[in-house]
């Protein structure tokens, strides 16, 4: 009878272990779904998740993209100016130096001019009348000639002027234009920029919640 009552007790030890057992495999089991359905819902999350960070890699693509076309055209645009600016300024220096120049001239011109009339006028007195007649009608000419020059000078500087100023305003108007669409362009990038960093920051937001779950 004691072996027995042993017998009994360690059945009835086993049973309850058994019981607790199933209890325990029962829970397990439902920690395992829950685990399973979470990891069903950061997976659905993922995929979700995956598409925006794939337009914002292709936004920053594209803008680093249109970024380099619009420093490369820039760039052409300041050459152009640069060159054309250097062009201008090279015409008024020829134009300076050949004002400078035709004023000498002029100077020392009339300067001999002037004594050989005065000369002319000394010795008319004391030559024959018919060759000093001759020689300043030489001289005559020539001051008809030289003041036809001076007109068709006088006639160029008129042209050339205007012309010189209103290539300045042409250059410097491209340059302003030049300037404003690189502010333009310059000014959809930095929004693109911005559109970029925000779809960054949401992404972030989205996956600090991920982040704080338990595995």
């Amino acid at each position: 009878i004691p072996q027995l009552e042993v017998l009994l007790r360690q059945v009835h030890s086993m049973q309850k272990v058994r019981q607790a057992t199933a209890q325990e495999l029962l829970r397990a089991q439902g920690c395992s779904e829950g685990l399973r359905q979470h990891l069903e819902q950061l997976e659905q999350r993922k995929d979700a998740l995956d598409r925006p960070w794939q337009q914002v890699q292709e936004s920053l693509q594209r803008a680093q993209l249109h970024r380099k076309e619009v420093e490369a055209k820039g760039q052409r645009c300041c050459g152009l100016c640069q060159e054309q600016h250097q062009d201008l300024e090279g015409t008024e220096q020829q134009l300076e130096q050949v004002q400078h120049l035709r004023r000498g001239h002029r100077w020392q011109y009339c300067q001999q001019l002037e004594a050989i009339m005065e000369e002319h006028k000394h010795l008319r007195y004391t030559h024959a009348p018919a060759h000093l007649e001759a020689e300043l009608m030489h001289l005559e000419k020539m001051e008809e000639k030289w003041l036809s020059w001076e007109r068709r000078v006088m006639d160029t500087e008129e042209q050339l002027g205007p012309e010189a100023p209103a290539t300045s305003r042409l250059v410097q108007q491209d340059q302003e234009g030049a300037e404003r669409q690189l502010e333009v362009e310059l000014g959809r990038q930095q929004l693109i920029l911005q559109h970029r960093d925000r779809l960054a920051e949401e992404l972030q937001q989205l996956q600090r919640p991920l982040e704080a779950q338990p595995e």
